[in-house]
């Protein structure tokens, strides 16, 4: 009934890791079936237990299709608005600006771009938040400009990864944001951490 599939999932840090899973055979699903009295209880508890939101499970379990949990990207160089590429936010769709804030990282000046790299500190980049009415999308448009070829592919620019915002009116937004993909960069740092102040 069941085949397993090798996927990617990401930690509540924005790391990708390769998890084994199971679906059940595509010559034997049908449009919905509703998971046996209790499953889904049960699955809801463990995942108040780790602190893990219950509406993506509430979702599938009753059909419906699971809203993205992380519908808004962070933005802090020439995504930003006035620089360059800040035209590929909307190639996606409808984009909507919701505040200034800071992420952790390091920002280097590559020239014409920036790169964000982890930070060995207290270190912040300031960018934008933006939230995007079809973040899958956006996402697209996005990763063919920053280079994101998928977790474990080999070859990309940059890796795009969960990360919480603060924002500057206060509260933090788990939202994607895209870090430098290579072991370090000898562009400078941009002490500030803020692209257009540099």
């Amino acid at each position: 009934i069941y085949e397993p599939i090798e996927l990617t999932v990401l930690d509540d840090e924005g790391g990708a890791h390769t998890a084994l899973t199971y679906r059940v055979k595509e010559e034997l699903r049908v449009a919905h079936v509703t998971p046996a009295p209790g499953y889904a209880e049960i699955v809801a508890e463990g995942c108040e237990a780790l602190g893990v939101k219950g509406s993506m499970l509430a979702a599938a379990a009753s059909g419906r299709t699971p809203a993205w949990e992380a519908p808004s990207v962070f933005v802090y160089g020439s995504l930003r608005t006035g620089e360059h590429n800040h035209g590929w936010l909307k190639r996606g769709g409808a984009v909507k600006l919701k505040g200034v804030g800071s992420t952790p990282g390091l920002l280097h000046d590559c020239g014409s771009w920036p790169a964000m790299m982890p930070s060995s500190g207290e270190e912040r980049v300031t960018g934008e938040l933006w939230r995007c009415e079809d973040a899958a999308s956006t996402l697209k448009a996005l990763d063919q400009l920053e280079g994101f070829s998928g977790w474990g592919a080999d070859g990309s620019l940059f890796y795009r990864r969960l990360q919480r915002a603060r924002m500057g009116c206060g509260g933090e937004v788990l939202s994607w944001v895209y870090r430098y993909a290579g072991e370090r960069c000898d562009g400078k740092i941009v002490p500030s951490g803020d692209w257009t102040s540099r």
